[in-house]
């Protein structure tokens, strides 16, 4: 397991000569090279799995995902973003322009055809420049699927173009990247389950009682008011009994509905 005594500077041959022995020692060197670019990979994607496994929450697996994906490619610039219902959501950036981002078509086209996908920019030509606060030679949108089905995608920004090599690296950070993200939003799902009434959509009562806990210390740190409104539906046992559950059901989204519109941004 000891690698520090086996990089191409410690055991690389001197190619001295044109005959079989120069051959056979350019061959060796090939092969050095190439094991430690392999074990550079495998070393890459060790770490990243590990970084990635530390966090359960979306928005923090993907700073730390955009973190590793422009660490281990060198990119200038970055952006990661989540797929819910059909639509791309920004969750972490690096010098890149949010509105500009979800619009562009080589984003959706990587998810599309399901393959890392490059746009090269020439020289003196700016190609969607609101994308980006600078100038890149090459974009290369990275799609994540977990079991064919997109969960993000990784959008990375480059000064020149990224070697074939660095994308094929690019592609296989992409498989732990995407179980993490979809363990993550599969976490946030099951939050939501349990904090949420079915029938009206309205935060049931567990969650409730600990935001209230929440709201008051809150309060009485800061020395500022809190109210909370309780209110009942007169005689809603008669709707029930009357016209049946389905529309008792209907009344009580209803009755959601209506609190939901007089309530303010920031209120629970």
């Amino acid at each position: 397991g000891d690698w520090s005594r086996c990089t191409p500077e410690d055991c690389q041959l001197v190619v001295d000569s044109e005959d079989e022995f120069g051959d056979a020692a350019s061959s060796f060197n090939r092969l050095l090279e190439a094991l430690h670019g392999s074990r550079q990979i495998g070393e890459a994607m060790t770490a990243f799995g590990e970084a990635l496994s530390e966090h359960l929450e979306v928005e923090d697996v993907a700073a730390v995902a955009l973190r590793g994906f422009i660490d281990h490619s060198g990119a200038a610039a970055g952006a990661f973003g989540v797929v819910r219902d059909g639509e791309i959501e920004i969750e972490a950036l690096h010098q890149i322009d949010p509105d500009a981002l979800a619009s562009a078509d080589g984003i959706h086209s990587a998810l599309k055809h399901e393959r890392t996908t490059t746009i090269d920019i020439p020289s003196g030509l700016a190609i969607e420049a609101s994308l980006l606060t600078f100038r890149p030679r090459q974009v290369v949108v990275v799609p994540l699927r977990f079991k064919s089905v997109p969960v993000g995608l990784v959008v990375l920004a480059f000064a020149s173009a990224p070697a074939p090599e660095l994308v094929r690296l690019l592609d296989t950070l992409a498989s732990p990247c995407a179980v993490a993200l979809n363990n993550a939003l599969t976490h946030q799902r099951l939050q939501h389950l349990a904090a949420v009434d079915p029938l009206t959509g309205a935060y049931n009562r567990r969650f409730g009682e600990g935001r209230l806990r929440e709201e008051w210390a809150r309060s009485v740190r800061s020395s500022s008011p809190l109210g909370v409104l309780s209110f009942d539906l007169d005689h809603f046992k008669a709707i029930n009994d009357t016209f049946g559950h389905l529309t008792g059901d209907r009344v009580l989204r209803e009755a959601v509905a209506a609190a939901r519109m007089a309530m303010r941004e920031g209120d629970v």
